[in-house]
């Protein structure tokens, strides 16, 4: 498999862009059931601009995972669609925070680890730890639902709830605001042996 971080501009393959809304349409829309902006088959909003940073998984199929990272230094989600989920503390801010969204995998596209999480997962996660070392972040923050937040304490991410650290609704689910720590817990989290091959798309081309 393929992994891409950076901007889709970056990406080798132009027509990765719609392909990456028609996943997020796939999954967000189609078989999750969510309220977004969803038009002709794409899902895309309002944080989806040119030099948005993305993480994503490609094999022969075509996409299977991305999450899209926004720096809390500019408007993000949380604070603006999910003020709820901050549960009373106030929203982060600067350039060393930064915000993961629109996470999404096709599970069944790749193998599982031990504790039944698909490693697309521990994968992205990986990409998004060399992303926060390579930017000096020094946290990330995230709107969850109550599943997602289980899968995340399984794979071993150390993670706390924000505010008052209580559920709140979020439209079609309930979920939390959550507080990442980039420590070698979460390191320990990421880097488990994998089963599966997954080479970064610019070293396949022979880019730097």
């Amino acid at each position: 498999m393929l992994v891409f971080k950076g901007k889709l501009k970056e990406h080798p393959r132009w027509e990765v862009e719609n392909e990456l809304y028609r996943f997020r349409n796939r999954v967000f829309s189609d078989r999750l059931g969510w309220d977004v902006e969803s038009r002709r088959g794409l899902e895309r909003d309002n944080f989806d601009k040119p030099d948005t940073h993305w993480v994503l998984i490609e094999d022969k199929q075509g996409l299977c995972g991305c999450i899209r990272l926004l720096s809390c230094a500019q408007d993000y989600m949380l604070p603006s669609i999910f003020p709820t989920a901050l549960a009373g503390e106030a929203p982060p801010r600067g350039n060393d925070v930064w915000e993961l969204t629109r996470l999404a995998i096709d599970a069944d596209r790749a193998p599982r680890l031990e504790n039944g999480i698909s490693e697309l997962t521990c994968v992205i996660f990986r990409e998004v730890l060399a992303f926060a070392r390579e930017q000096g972040i020094r946290e990330l923050v995230a709107v969850v639902s109550l599943p997602v937040e289980r899968i995340f304490r399984r794979l071993g991410l150390p993670i706390e709830r924000l505010g008052h650290r209580q559920a709140v609704d979020l439209g079609a689910v309930r979920g939390v605001g959550i507080r990442f720590h980039l420590d070698e817990r979460f390191e320990r989290a990421v880097n488990r042996p994998l089963r599966g091959e997954y080479v970064p798309a610019g070293e396949l081309l022979g880019m730097s």
